[in-house]
């Protein structure tokens, strides 16, 4: 693609910034058939087609059929260099250019299919000198790829609503915010030319690969270089697999690509990589580059600048966008006081955990992490080390993610039994007597008043927490 615009316009250098945003298509053409003010004896003309099926005997098209060409009738055809030329093909399909000056030609056709718009222009351009005349055919291709972008001049600010732009000879206009859309182009034309209406060709910058097939559109940012200065060519791609596009799914990478060309001396260019948001990591390939987008997902804007033997300077960028991410995994869960550490079992979402015996689990402080943005406990906002909760009942921990969706881990905190079995008391009632109870030889001794009837006595005892009492194994 090629931006051209006269050197002594130095405030109307452009940088083309892609974006989601478009602008509405005014006039395309001055009225058909005129050529006001235009001066020539050349013609060009010929047919407007497309491919044709013969009919055959059955009901349905046989393998040796021969594909055909039909003529379009009410097609719009111009020349791209001056659209003031343009007509209507007749019913077979022919049309006719006349009065064309001297000079090289591309010649744009255009009609539409039920809803889908064709277009085509000549491959390489036909020279009219002395009156000439010359036949050209063209068969137009379904028109579906789009330039979206913003324009600013190098000032930086964007240029004014309003500003005309042709494309293929299609006029279209900024919108407010320097905001535009070109008309659609077929697919692989992306050398086309985008021209500031009436200024010109004194420049010619080559920025190649924008028109090109994509969903969601690609966004980029070019800078058009300053009137005398030839700086590599940059542009940039970002890649979901095989699909050209600049948004990355949730929990998923961009490959980044660059493409570079130097009139000069390729091996003296140099390349440096940045991005405002997320991670970029260099792969094998030192023009490819992989981009993870930050968790909260979000723009980020990636810039690749060049930089020739001589010291000038170009710079691609794009912008990508990221999902917010929908993981909300609790990866840890801890006690440190008790030094206890919980076993997650994330296909039940479960955490269990077991503090001594003796611990009070009503205020228990717990040590977490997660991959989520919130981490809530009964509508309370959890900080890991810091908040204290009652585990005497399992709790539910709402890991939140950055895209909102939630879930939900049950935590359980055990107690392990008491291990002690020790007798710390132990006496009759009546009569009213104390044991002795020798904890070493595991004995207790009681002396009872003679006379009593020690068949028949109740003890009364105490033991350790949990234990329980036997008489004999």
């Amino acid at each position: 693609m090629t931006f051209r615009y006269p050197a002594k316009l130095a405030l109307m250098f452009l940088i083309l910034m892609g974006a989601l945003v478009g602008c509405r298509m005014i006039g395309n053409f001055p009225s058909e058939n005129s050529v006001a003010s235009l001066e020539g004896t050349g013609i060009l003309a010929g047919k407007i087609l497309k491919p044709s099926l013969p009919a055959s005997i059955l009901s349905e098209s046989l393998a040796g059929d021969v594909v055909g060409t039909v003529g379009i009738a009410n097609a719009k055809v111009w020349l791209e260099e001056l659209p003031e030329i343009n007509s209507r093909t007749a019913s077979d399909g022919s049309y006719v250019l006349s009065s064309i000056p001297d000079g090289w030609y591309h010649i744009v056709a255009q009609y539409f299919n039920g809803a889908v718009e064709m277009k085509i222009r000549q491959a390489s351009a036909t020279q009219l000198v002395g009156g000439s005349q010359v036949s050209v055919d063209l068969t137009p291709l379904p028109a579906t790829v789009r330039l979206t972008g913003i324009l600013r001049g190098i000032d930086g600010l964007v240029l004014p609503l309003g500003t005309k732009l042709t494309l293929w000879g299609e006029t279209f206009e900024i919108m407010d915010g320097g905001r535009f859309e070109t008309p659609p182009l077929p697919e692989g034309f992306a050398d086309s030319e985008i021209v500031l209406v009436g200024a010109g060709s004194a420049l010619s910058v080559s920025i190649p690969g924008l028109f090109i097939p994509a969903s969601p559109s690609i966004w980029l940012d070019l800078m058009v270089p300053v009137a005398g200065t030839h700086p590599p060519l940059v542009a940039v791609f970002a890649r979901d697999g095989s699909t050209l596009t600049s948004h990355a799914r949730t929990g998923g990478q961009l490959t980044i690509t660059s493409v570079i060309s130097d009139a000069v001396d390729l091996n003296r260019v140099a390349a440096t990589w940045d991005v405002t948001r997320g991670t970029l990591a260099q792969t094998a390939d030192p023009m490819i580059r992989t981009w993870t987008p930050p968790v909260d997902g979000g723009m980020a804007t990636l810039t690749v600048s060049v930089t020739d033997g001589n010291g000038s300077t170009r710079s691609s960028r794009l912008l990508l966008f990221g999902n917010p991410s929908s993981d909300k995994t609790l990866s840890t869960f801890a006690f440190n006081d008790p030094n206890v550490s919980g076993n997650i079992d994330q296909i039940a979402k479960t955490v269990m955990l077991t503090v001594p015996f003796g611990v009070d689990r009503k205020a228990l402080k717990a040590v977490f992490s997660s991959t989520g943005r919130r981490v809530v406990v009964n509508g309370v906002d959890q900080t890991s080390g810091t908040t204290l909760n009652d585990f005497s009942l399992p709790l539910i921990y709402k890991i939140y993610a950055e895209d909102g969706s939630s879930s939900d881990y049950t935590v359980t905190v055990n107690v392990t039994p008491n291990s002690a079995k020790t007798m710390t008391a132990f006496a009759f009632l009546n009569p009213n007597v104390t044991g002795t109870i020798n904890e070493g030889a595991k004995t207790v001794a009681v002396t009872v008043p003679f006379g009593t009837n020690v068949s028949n006595l109740v003890a009364s005892f105490a033991v350790s927490p949990d234990a329980t009492v036997k008489i004999g194994a």
